[in-house]
Formats: structure tokens, sequence, C-alpha cells
């Protein structure tokens, strides 16, 4: 069994090695691998190294932190079908980002958007944590994220 996963693991790098290659392949202009190793004279190697290395190195630590945090939020819901949405947390980002817009925020940097989502997040889970009581139960955890969810849903509707 042990011998199982650990093909499975090593097959998935090998795809996600082989996809990211060819995602840097792939593209408007495509680049084929004789063009490679003529990086310093072929004018291609821009878009790889400028535009295609950065999006698929960022693709990846995206899709690993999400990972993380949704595997996080299960395990400590003891529940695998608990996402940000339930527990209000998406509904808190997206007020923020609302607020942010609402009040002409974003013209002052492009990241003060993204940043209010964030916090706005981050002020969902502990508006959440504060909601459910430090030994609440899990129902009650649950209910208190349907709570901030309608309540951030509301947020937004006005």
């Amino acid at each position: 069994m042990m011998l199982r996963r650990i093909a499975l693991y090593f097959g998935l790098l090998v795809l996600l090695a082989l996809l990211a290659a060819l995602s840097l392949i792939a593209g408007r202009v495509w680049v084929p691998l004789s063009a490679w190793h003529l990086a310093s004279s072929d004018p291609r190697w821009a878009i790889i190294a400028d535009l295609r290395v950065p999006r698929t190195i960022l693709g990846i630590l995206i899709g690993a932190a999400l990972g993380l945090s949704g595997a996080a939020l299960q395990g400590y819901t003891r529940n695998p079908l608990a996402d940000p949405g339930v527990l209000g947390v998406s509904a808190m980002a997206a007020l923020g980002a609302v607020l942010t817009l609402y009040y002409g925020a974003t013209l002052a940097s492009i990241w003060v958007l993204p940043g209010a989502a964030m916090l706005g997040a981050l002020i969902g889970v502990a508006l959440l944590l504060l909601l459910s009581g430090s030994r609440s139960s899990l129902v009650t955890f649950v209910l208190a994220g349907a709570i901030l969810n309608i309540v951030a849903s509301a947020g937004i509707s006005l």
C-alpha cells in the first residue's frame, strides 16, 4: 500500500513537470525545443524567460497554496466538504474587495484590491473563530460560518 502511494506521488510529480514544460512551450508563439539551446540568439527566449517561466512558477505555487489551505480547513473541521464558501471566508474577502471599489481606494495602487480581499478574509476567519467560540462543536462552527456568509453577502448586495 505504501509503495502504491509513493508511485502515485512520483507519477503526479512527473505529470506536473511535463505540464510545466508544456506551458513553457505552448502559447500564442510556440517555442519548440530546438530554440531552447539557442537561448542567446533566439528572440523567442525573452518570451520564455520573462513571461512564461514566472507564470508557470506562480501557477504551481498558487496551486500548492490553495491545496494546502483546503487540506488545513478540511482537517480543522474534520469535514471533507468544508470550503471557504461554506464558512463565509470567501464572502468576507469579496466584501473587502467591494468596499475598496466603493470607496475608490483602488486608485491608490494596483495592490489595494487584492490586499483588501486578503484582509477581509483574515477578518472573516477571526470573526468566525469569535462567533463559534473556543470550545464549540463542529455544528456551531459551520452555523457561525453560515451566519458570516449571509451577513457578508448582504453587505455585498448593499
